[in-house]
Parts: C-alpha cells; structure tokens; sequence
C-alpha cells in the first residue's frame, strides 16, 4: 500500500514506468559531466594550456560544490519548493555546460564545472526526494533501482563516445550534446511536471533551525547512522576510484584512451545490471539483509587484490578489474542504504539526501585532493585505503546497528 501522498507531490501525476523514465532521464545529468569527463580530460588540458595533473583537480572542484550547494537545495526542496529545485537545477545545469563549452581558459571552464556541480547537487537530492513521496518500504528502494539503472544507459555508452568524437573532431563538440541532452530534459521535465504549485510562505530562519534539529536527530538515531555510515565509506571507495581512474588507467597503466573508454562502459553496464538485479531481490528480501551481505563481499575483493599485489607483485590485472567490481557492486548497498535512510526520515527526505551525500563527498574529495596533489593514486596505495575504510565501515556499521535490526 503507497503511503499518503502529500499535496506537492509532483510525480502523482504520472505511472510508475513514466516517473522510472522520467526520472530516469533526469539522473542521467549530473553522472555526464563525469562520465564524458575523464577520458578526454587529457584532451581539455591541452586545450587550455594545463597538465594533466593539475587539471584533475576539476573533479573535486566539481564534488565540493555539490557538497556546499546541496544543504541549500534541500532546505528550499523540503520546504515545499522541490519542482523549483528540479527546474533552477536544470536551468544552471545548462548554464554550466555553456560555460565550459565556450571556454578558452581554465578560470571560466572551471566555473562552467562549479555550476554543474551545483545543478547536480539538486538534481541528486530532488529525484530520490520525489519517488520517495510515493512509494514505501521495498518500494521505495526498486524504483530507485531502476532509475539507477536507467542512468547508467547513457554513461555507459558515453566514454567511448566522448573519446571518438574528441579525437575526430574536438572536446567542445562533447559538451556539445551534453547541452543538447539538458536542454531536452528541461523541455521534457516541464511538459510532464507542468509549473510547480504554490508553496507556502516559509520563516527561513525557524526553518533553517529545524533543519539542524533534524540533522542532530539523524545523527543520533542508530539506525539512520548505520546506513549512514554504510552509504559513506562505500561511496568514498567508489569516488576515489573513479576520480583516480584518469591517472590509474591512462598514466600508471599505459593504456589506450580507447580502451580506458572501454573499461568506463564496462563499469557503467556492469553496475546498471547489478541496479536491475537489486530490484529483482529486493521482491524477495529486505534492503538491509542484502546491505549486510554485500559488504563483506566487497572487503574479500580489495583484500584479495591487495595481497597479490604486496606479496605477489602480480596484480595488475586485479587492479584493473578492481575499480569495475567496486562500482558494480556498491550498486546492492548505495541504492539499498539511500532508501533505508529515506524510509526512516520520510518528512525529511532532501535533508536525509543531503546529509548522506555531504558526509561521503567531502571526505572522498580531501582524500582525492592529497592524492593529486602528491601524485600518488596507484594501484597499491588505492587498494590499500579502500580495504581499510572497508573493513572500518563494516565494523562501525555493525556496531552502530541496534541489535534488533542485526542480521543473525
């Protein structure tokens, strides 16, 4: 039975397969500036006069506005104004991507990935903030699935793309169809949605209080804790593989840009099938019984590759592998903890967002941070940190659990 679906509501208005697709769609955005980013990034650089290195540092810069934008999306999103953020998001989001299209410099393409970051930051917060008003439990947590899974359609494809065009003709004509993509979105988003209602008059500063409340609550609530710190150590994992994989793949490894494209659709199929698959289980088992196994999964991979790796020296393959089987099957405990969390905070759902994604995002974008700037991301050191945030995530997420909810 679906829960009461509040007055503002905006996807009451359409089917479950319209709201998957639509919003979908709209999922899609914020993984592109990433997804067509890294494998022409050594592109962009020389276009505008930079090395490699330091130009990575666009991938935290991009992270950390989320960081800073997303407590104010969620605040005017939770406060009644969640189609506002939908449609400003895709309104800067666009901006943004004009921005570093028409960029001769670094200042200005730089500024074009801030205004992504910050469109991203809404758009991450709105979509599971919206299905969440209408579905509960389980649910809550398949639908999610499959717009997850939609989302990785186009960033799969999306590396291989960026790599031929950038090389047959120039990285502007990526960020090209990356303008083209968001401004059709934003057309679809407001023929679907239609204009956003009314919302009432908020006091601002009551509200900003109530907020913190709320936060303080979460953080002392157990088991909103519990996926909290689940959600967070898994997601810095798969962050800082995937921020590193420019310089893991293309530098440390010598590969082709093709055929880092390649690894790129492989770890986008790989987790859209592990997002499908997630839906399919969770007909037949709790969200926090497959969180609770999928971890300890996790751990034996990065422990595997990081033994060969220090006694055997013969890893390389593991850790090219590594990253994808990361990725992939973080999809069974993300999507799993972002509804547990969610269904736990229901009135405060953006809040609930945003809490769990400033907490990882900050914490990986430090971390990718010092490992550019003492150029230091390989294989050993990535595999190293990725067992021991692991194992420490594991062992707090259980201690962290209250013992009634502990799978036996």
């Amino acid at each position: 039975m679906n829960k009461m679906l509040p007055p503002l509501a905006p996807l009451r208005r359409l089917s479950k397969a319209r709201q998957v697709a639509l919003m979908g769609a709209v999922s899609i955005l914020p993984m592109l500036p990433v997804t067509f980013f890294l494998p022409i990034l050594p592109d962009i650089a020389r276009s505008l006069a930079v090395s490699s290195t330091e130009f990575q540092l666009a991938l935290p810069l991009f992270v950390l506005t989320q960081v800073f934008a997303m407590p104010v999306v969620a605040l005017l999103s939770d406060a009644g104004f969640r189609l506002h953020c939908l449609y400003w998001s895709l309104v800067v989001f666009v901006t943004g991507t004009l921005c570093c299209l028409v960029s001769v410099e670094t200042c200005l393409f730089f500024i074009g990935r801030a205004l992504q970051g910050v469109a991203s930051a809404g758009l991450m917060t709105v979509v599971p903030a919206m299905v969440n008003e209408c579905y509960e439990d389980n649910e809550v947590a398949r639908v999610l699935s499959y717009i997850t899974a939609i989302g990785f359609i186009v960033p799969m494809a999306g590396a291989e793309l960026g790599t031929f065009i950038a090389s047959c003709l120039s990285w502007q004509y990526v960020y090209a169809i990356i303008l083209v993509y968001a401004v059709v979105v934003s057309l679809v988003c407001r023929r679907m949605l239609k204009k956003p209602e009314p919302a009432h008059p908020v006091d601002c500063v009551r509200y900003y209080k109530s907020c913190l409340w709320h936060w303080k609550s979460m953080l002392t609530d157990r088991y909103t804790l519990a996926f909290l710190i689940c959600n967070t150590g898994v997601a810095i994992v798969c962050q800082i593989y995937v921020s590193n994989s420019a310089f893991l793949y293309l530098e440390y490894f010598k590969l082709r840009p093709i055929t880092y494209s390649y690894l790129l659709s492989v770890l986008y199929l790989s987790r859209m099938l592990v997002s499908v698959f997630n839906g399919l289980l969770l007909k037949r088992h709790d969200y926090l019984y497959i969180v609770h196994h999928s971890i300890p999964l996790l751990i034996f991979l990065t422990l595997l590759t990081t033994v060969m790796d220090l006694i055997f020296h013969q890893a390389d393959t593991l850790n090219q592998m590594l990253p994808i089987m990361l990725f992939a099957l973080s999809g069974f405990i993300l999507t799993n903890t972002l509804a547990g969390v969610l269904q736990n905070n229901d009135k405060w759902a953006m809040q609930a967002v945003s809490l769990m994604f400033i907490l990882f995002s900050s914490m990986a974008s430090i971390v990718n941070i010092f490992l550019i700037v003492h150029q230091d991301g390989t294989p050993k050191v990535l595999s190293l940190f990725s067992l021991l945030v692991l194992v420490i995530t594991y062992l707090v997420f259980l201690g962290t659990l209250p013992a009634h909810k502990r799978i036996r």
